[in-house]
């Protein structure tokens, strides 16, 4: 708990992440995004804006999938997609 609130409290990137996802998009390491349709958290226009700034990324979608699809709708299908990710 203690770990959590520290990040939280002092990881300002958690507020505009903007300037880290740009310095990841300068780089050409591949980078997979996942992301459920169903998302309350983070919108489809918050991914189009992530994607903008990570142009040479791979966007997979999970449809109707929520924010923790990663565990819950679709675990072994997202599991699955990064085990294939880092295989390529």
């Amino acid at each position: 708990t203690r770990a959590i609130v520290s990040t939280l409290a002092d990881c300002t990137e958690l507020d505009d992440n903007r300037k880290v996802l740009k310095s990841v998009g300068l780089h050409q390491r591949p980078v997979l995004v996942l992301w459920g349709s169903g998302d309350g958290t983070i919108s489809r226009a918050n991914i189009d804006a992530i994607m903008r700034l990570l142009p040479s990324a791979t966007l997979e979608v999970f449809k109707g999938a929520g924010h923790a699809f990663f565990v819950l709708e679709v675990a072994y299908e997202a599991n699955a997609r990064v085990v294939d990710f880092l295989r390529d």
